[in-house]
């Protein structure tokens, strides 16, 4: 895995550009992909000039806005399997979990809490699978499986 070159990461910028983008900015060339559910937001955004390395930025989007972004990803891994949650404050809600997934031959995955039914999450145009849901239980995450060649489905942890 490549590290990345600190001095050309600028998270403040993909961060702003995130929130604008989610606040209903257009989307350009540094937005990857992003994905809206109800009460829930993800983006990944480009952080260098180069476009090697995306910030996850995730939030709720009803309410007081709770957001957070201190994940960045190596866009050009050739398999990207992250998934993760935030929460203003250790042990208490809301959390938003987030999931961001990427692989060649892999354009399904799916999601679900204790529960409820399996909810199937697409790839976009350029690959990307995102997820991103908020639980007030602090303890509740989401599942989160991917759909391999062949029809089998494996947890990603």
């Amino acid at each position: 895995m490549a590290e990345p070159v600190w001095e050309e990461i600028d998270l403040e910028s993909a961060r702003d550009h995130a929130r604008a983008v989610v606040d209903g900015a257009p989307a350009d060339e540094r937005i990857v992909a992003r994905y809206v559910r109800d009460n829930a937001s993800v983006v990944l955004v480009r952080a260098d000039a180069r476009g090697a390395w995306g910030l996850i930025y995730v939030c709720t989007t009803s309410g007081p806005r709770a957001d957070y972004s201190s994940t960045l990803l190596d866009l050009a891994a050739e398999h990207t399997f992250h998934v993760g949650s935030a929460a203003p404050q250790y042990g208490q809600g809301p959390r938003v979990h987030f999931a961001a997934i990427r692989s060649a031959g892999i354009t399904t995955a799916r999601s679900r809490q204790a529960g409820e039914p399996w909810r199937i999450l697409t790839a976009d145009d350029s690959g990307w699978i995102l997820d991103a849901r908020v639980t007030e239980d602090f303890h509740d995450a989401p599942a989160y499986e991917f759909e391999a060649p062949g029809m089998t489905w494996h947890p990603i942890a």
